[in-house]
């Protein structure tokens, strides 16, 4: 791969409201409270159905090391456009670089966290 030794990519699978899933998965109702996900690859939801009025659900998909980069692909998204987001950061913390501000059903590109970690957190 022409990579130093010891980085591999983590291909994250993520997405929002999917229905079903496979492999390891976070998902349920969204209380404000930070799901931490080690294991991967993995997939991301916040349950089936529509999600709650006001939730405030969060994530944090963390490398086993730094010199592990997390790559992000979303399958599926629908946010009320303007209204709710979901925001994806570049560190473990809301002050590290914000990789994207997301919103609507459009699908954003391939993400890519090279701090190992990435809080993702979505307000409705």
């Amino acid at each position: 791969m022409g990579s130093p030794v010891g980085l591999w990519v983590c291909l994250w699978h993520l997405s929002l409201l999917l229905l079903s899933w496979v492999g390891s998965a976070a998902s349920g109702d969204c209380k404000g409270q930070r799901t931490v996900l080690r294991t991967f690859p993995g997939f991301v939801s916040d349950g089936p159905g529509n999600y709650s009025v006001n939730g405030n659900c969060e994530w944090l998909i963390e490398a086993p090391n730094s010199n592990y980069r997390v790559l992000l692909r979303f399958l599926f998204m629908d946010t009320e456009c303007t209204y709710d987001y979901l925001f994806v950061y570049d560190g473990d913390s809301y002050s590290d670089r914000l990789l994207a501000s997301l919103s609507g059903s459009s699908l954003p590109p391939t993400l890519e966290a090279t701090s190992g970690k990435v809080p993702r957190t979505g307000h409705g």
